[in-house]
């Protein structure tokens, strides 16, 4: 994104951050889905993965932090949480410290160079070491053309064996279909300002792009309106041209 684009953006989400509805007792982004739809998801992308194992974890587009305070709960691993939202990171923050969990997490606020997180990643020492690189809800907002570094980045500092877990617009189920048409009309009067809106993909993208980035998908669920992707490292890019784009 250019600066101006990036800031757009950001204040879209530090506008959400304040202005979320919150009932007692919740967070903003708790109004999406369920504690029993949450703890499926978890579950299945995340515990039936092996992260009761995980030591060393990015996330990224953490929100407020309901799958961070899951995993940090079902296991010992530390998280470097990546957001655009300053906003969001505040109250990211104070969630994490409610519950007594903040010394295991550290933030990071991204900005439009594609080497900030690989950077902040390399400072920890957790770069090849790392365990998982997860974005739950946030990548559905992310088009390719920027996802393609947190892509490599995850390539290039997870471990062989780790994780990438994702989810994903599916612009071929038939709830993701019927949301791109819901959302035309109200998206199309948005053109040439960057909010967030829900950037599709598909799954032979999906199928396309992972392998060549050293690897091999383990789920891919199209049965819902987003796609669940797991993916293991199983030979870190060694390639200049793909390492470029986050140089």
């Amino acid at each position: 994104m250019s600066g101006t684009d990036e800031n757009v953006y950001r204040q879209h989400w530090d506008y959400y951050a304040k202005t979320a509805r919150r009932e007692d007792g919740k967070w903003p982004g708790d109004e999406w889905g369920t504690p029993e739809s949450w703890e499926r998801l978890f579950k299945y992308m995340f515990l039936d993965q092996g992260a009761a194992d995980w030591k060393t974890c990015v996330e990224i587009g953490p929100g407020s932090g309901k799958y961070t305070l899951r995993l940090l709960e079902a296991s010992d691993a530390r998280v470097l949480a990546a957001d655009i939202s300053p906003g969001y990171q505040e109250i990211f923050k104070a969630r994490m410290t409610s519950v007594g969990l903040q010394d295991r997490v550290d933030t990071l606020v991204l900005d439009n160079r594609s080497a900030t997180l690989r950077d902040a990643i390399e400072a920890k020492g957790w770069r090849k070491s790392l365990d998982a690189v997860y974005a739950i809800d946030a990548m559905v907002h992310v088009d390719l053309q920027y996802m393609i570094a947190y892509l490599v980045t995850a390539a290039d500092c997870l471990r062989v064996g780790g994780r990438l877990v994702l989810t994903l617009s599916n612009v071929c189920s038939d709830g993701g279909f019927n949301k791109l048409i819901r959302d035309t009309k109200t998206i199309f009067n948005r053109m040439n300002t960057h909010t967030a809106k829900f950037e599709w993909m598909s799954p032979d993208q999906v199928r396309a792009l992972l392998p060549r980035l050293g690897f091999r998908i383990d789920v891919l669920d199209t049965s819902g309106r987003d796609m669940l992707v797991v993916a293991t490292l199983v030979e870190a890019p060694t390639d200049a041209f793909l390492l470029s784009c986050i140089s």
